[in-house]
């Protein structure tokens, strides 16, 4: 989009303490490439094409922001307002050192938050130490906050990715995950043939991925984009012999010990 077609997305960040401006703080509209950081007066401004968007704003110490925006036309100055995080202050403090435990935790945190393919082996967590991590091994439950945006790299795709990790839960009992939060994508720079290869490779990444299945179910396009969805119907086996049959055949199984071999012709097999 040319120039002419951008939204101009701007405004000021100030302690919500004492409205005095904030330097430095990250801002960045969710899922894009479009951010910024503020200036010494506490100033942002960004360029986007028009749409709707989530504006975040993200500064060490303090409560997060997330924004709804409709970025069309002339939009007026934003004011944002952070307040600082007593929550994360208290949990600094009390965060236990830095073991072979913790070590081992956010192992499994990598593991499961950047994946374990092939370019997901490439990335690099830059700040592992902004991690706040609780394991409760009675549970099997890990919880990893951050006091911090995570940085991460992927050299894979040629991205810098700055990530507001809002939750964060995995239960090694159950094997359940869950996570939310909120990225921005920089670009690194490259020479024209290495952007090439990260285009290829990005597009790769993303054909078969959940978000292209997902937009593709959206925009009613499966089958063009070469997805085949079949609905799997459960009809129930009418030779299946009954719970009572099963149990005793089980109990019979067992009390002739290990060494029982069952044949073809056995009544037990059919």
């Amino acid at each position: 989009l040319s120039l002419a077609q951008q939204v101009k997305i701007k405004g000021r960040v100030v302690d919500n303490s004492n409205n005095e401006p904030l330097e430095y703080v990250t801002v960045y509209l969710n899922s894009t490439t479009f951010g910024a950081v503020t200036n010494q007066s506490g100033e942002f401004n960004i360029s986007a094409p028009p749409g709707e968007y989530e504006i975040v704003v993200s500064y060490l110490g303090y409560t997060p922001i997330i924004h709804q925006v409709k970025a069309e036309g002339e939009l007026p100055p934003f004011l944002f307002k952070l307040s600082a995080s007593e929550e994360l202050l208290n949990e600094v403090k009390v965060e236990a050192k830095r073991d072979i435990s913790w070590y081992q935790n956010l192992k499994v945190f990598k593991d499961s938050f950047l994946g374990t393919s092939k370019n997901a082996q490439r990335c690099k967590l830059l700040n592992p130490e902004v991690l706040i991590i609780d394991f409760d091994p009675a549970t099997g439950v890990l919880k990893v906050k951050a006091r911090d945006l995570l940085k991460i790299e992927n050299p894979e795709l040629g991205y810098r990715i700055n990530y507001l990790l809002a939750d964060y839960k995995y239960s090694m009992f159950e094997h359940y995950l869950a996570y939310s939060g909120y990225p921005n994508f920089e670009e690194m720079q490259a020479g024209r043939a290495k952007m090439k290869k990260y285009e290829r490779k990005r597009l790769k990444a993303y054909n078969g991925s959940v978000m292209h299945f997902v937009r593709s179910l959206r925009a009613q396009k499966l089958e063009e984009e070469g997805f085949v969805l079949r609905r799997l119907v459960r009809k129930p086996n009418p030779n299946r012999p009954g719970e009572e049959e099963i149990r005793r055949a089980r109990e019979i199984i067992q009390a002739k010990g290990s060494d029982f071999i069952l044949k073809e012709d056995d009544p037990l097999a059919i």
